[in-house]
């Protein structure tokens, strides 16, 4: 049984064909197994992209896959969150009602804490402006549209991005 090679290996194996050509010295035409040679290195390449191609497609599946797991534990830890976060008001509601600062047992502790100065803004019209903050950001998309219809600007340029590989 013949070994697979490598995709690197096939690949130098065209290259070394093809700089080692054997021709018919009277004709110079290639050699009938030296086309039969480079047929079966060009399906053997074709074989192992497809098989490189479906292995990219098995990879994209499970991560999807994961994606799809994880966006199930993210909402199974929101709403874990959310039962523990009512459970501290309750608590809380509890213990103020009743006068109770703290419990405690061997396990666990629990008390009141004082609240913590916060900003409570009542009407945001009387705000003077030193307190907004301006986020500065690029409009690729609109700097994109310019450059097509030939603005110059300093800067930018429009280039072609690199090639990429579509797997169906």
């Amino acid at each position: 049984m013949a070994t697979k090679l490598t995709l690197y290996q096939l690949d130098e194996s065209i290259r070394e064909l093809f700089e080692n050509l054997p021709v018919d010295e009277d004709t110079g035409e290639i050699l009938p197994e030296a086309a039969a040679q480079i047929d079966a290195l060009h399906e053997q390449f074709e074989e192992k992209i497809c098989g490189i191609g479906l292995y990219v497609k098995e990879l994209k599946a499970n991560a999807e896959a994961c994606k799809e797991a994880s966006a199930q534990l993210s909402a199974r830890a929101k709403s874990l969150n959310s039962r523990a976060d009512w459970l501290k008001s309750y608590a809380l509601q509890h213990m103020q009602q009743n006068g109770l600062v703290k419990a405690e047992n061997p396990l666990c502790k629990v008390s009141v804490a004082k609240g913590m100065p916060t900003v409570s803004i009542y009407d945001e019209k009387q705000i003077p402006e030193k307190f907004y903050i301006v986020k500065k950001e690029l409009s690729k998309a609109a700097m994109k549209i310019a450059l097509k219809d030939g603005v110059d600007i300093p800067g930018a340029k429009l280039v072609t991005g690199p090639a990429s590989l579509r797997i169906k």
